[in-house]
């Protein structure tokens, strides 16, 4: 659901953040 949020640009760094939350 955070990824949603996030922006296209930051979700691309913070893609391997979301995949560490369960």
């Amino acid at each position: 659901m955070i990824m949603l949020l996030v922006p296209k640009k930051d979700n691309k760094k913070k893609k391997n953040s979301h995949l560490k939350i369960p």
